[in-house]
């Protein structure tokens, strides 16, 4: 006899397959545009960034884009820095001044896109060549428009209207005056002289009274080198045998000696802080430049440059040191890692003086053998030379006029614009 157990089995199997199958998962139902409704736009300015000089320009493009479709937007134009570069309705982009600036394309309140325009201007020029005696070797921008030069052969230092070209005045500053620094209101000069017991003058710049005199060491030294803290009532000076001593101005008193192996203080270099000061080594010495914690005046690193080094400049962004090579080039060194990572070319450059403009647009390096070098401080190329004879020294800059001088052992001052 047949089992009778067949059909409720195959009935109960079909039942199971049936529940399975209305038990799977389907998962949300498709809604189109659920996608796009998720993605933002974005504006797209085209080209991102460019580089132009000034009085160039450049147009600029802008796309609202919305899942990799273009679509139909009107902008609105506008620029981060309209001294350094302009930009039209259409996105006409014009160079007006050296510097960087962001323009902006926007589509609505929330939709906006950007390009970075670098904007060069013109390498510096020959403005004026005025003449000056007594052998011009220092100089200092103590506020907008206002120079000062340190004239060793006549014991003087004399004021400059920078805009006019015109010496205004004329002060006694020691035996003889070389470097000169000034204080951050710009009220004194600060000027150290050979010959005179380490010897350094507060100076006011508006009566060109002396206020204050100090001599940082008992014995007959050199003072050579000078900077300051932005008060000004503490100076740093180095001295031609090796020490570099701090002296507040007010009372002529010492404030602390770091004695080096071999004479410093030659050219000095803040970081932004003032946190750190770098001092350079005297050229045929060596080739060193020393890393200071002012506050204690203690020695924290020496960076064995090698070259000759004169003038020093910190980049921009203070992560690579400058060095004016007297033996030729300028040798860029790594801060944090102590180590050298490039050497710019400066051909037929004895570097003596050493200026980075504030813009970044300009390393200018002035050589004992008569020439001005202007060297890009990104790359290092070479953008202008300039014969100017004689003997040029310490270089200065003039925010207000974009001018750097020049003063020149040889009888005068070149304003450089």
């Amino acid at each position: 006899m047949r089992p009778r157990v067949c059909i409720p089995i195959a009935t109960i199997c079909l039942t199971l397959l049936a529940c399975s199958q209305q038990s799977e998962p389907t998962g949300p139902p498709r809604i189109e545009g659920a996608v796009t409704a998720m993605v933002d736009k974005a504006v797209v300015v085209s080209p991102g960034e460019v580089t132009l000089q000034v009085g160039g320009t450049q147009q600029l493009s802008a796309q609202l884009i919305q899942n990799g479709q273009q679509k139909k937007a009107a902008f609105t134009w506008s620029s981060s820095a309209p001294s350094v570069a302009t930009v039209s309705a259409t996105g006409l982009v014009t160079a007006v001044g050296g510097g960087d600036a962001t323009i902006t394309a926007t589509a609505s309140r929330t939709q906006s896109g950007t390009a970075l325009v670098h904007v060069r201007r013109p390498p510096p020029q020959l403005a004026a060549h005025l003449g000056l005696g007594g052998g011009p070797f220092g100089s200092a921008v103590s506020s907008p428009g206002v120079g000062w030069i340190g004239q060793p052969g006549s014991g003087t230092v004399t004021k400059l209207d920078i805009a006019s070209g015109t010496f205004t005045g004329s002060t006694g500053a020691g035996p003889l005056p070389v470097q000169i620094s000034a204080n951050a209101d710009g009220s004194r000069i600060y000027v150290v002289s050979f010959f005179g017991n380490g010897m350094v003058s507060s100076i006011n710049t508006g009566t060109l009274a002396t206020e204050n005199t100090a001599s940082a060491t008992t014995d007959p030294q050199d003072a050579y080198g000078v900077t300051n803290t932005p008060a000004g009532d503490t100076v740093f000076v180095g001295i031609t045998n090796g020490p570099i001593i701090k002296v507040a101005m007010q009372t002529g008193a010492v404030q602390g000696t770091l004695n080096l192996p071999t004479a410093a203080g030659y050219h000095f270099e803040w970081n932004s802080n003032r946190t750190r000061l770098y001092a350079a080594q005297r050229a045929f010495d060596g080739g060193r430049v020393f890393e200071i914690e002012p506050n204690g005046l203690t020695l924290l690193r020496t960076f064995e440059t090698g070259g000759s080094p004169q003038g020093i400049q910190l980049s921009a962004d203070g992560s690579k040191l400058f060095v004016a090579a007297q033996d030729g080039g300028v040798i860029v060194w790594d801060v944090a890692n102590n180590a050298q990572i490039a050497r710019y070319d400066t051909p037929s450059c004895n570097g003596y003086g050493l200026l980075r403009t504030p813009d970044n647009a300009f390393l200018v390096v002035g050589c004992l053998n008569g020439v001005v070098e202007v060297l890009d401080p990104s790359t290092g190329a070479l953008i202008e030379t300039l014969s100017v004879g004689g003997t040029p020294r310490e270089l200065s800059y003039d925010p207000g006029t974009q001018s750097i001088l020049v003063p020149n052992e040889g009888g005068w001052v070149d304003i450089l614009r």
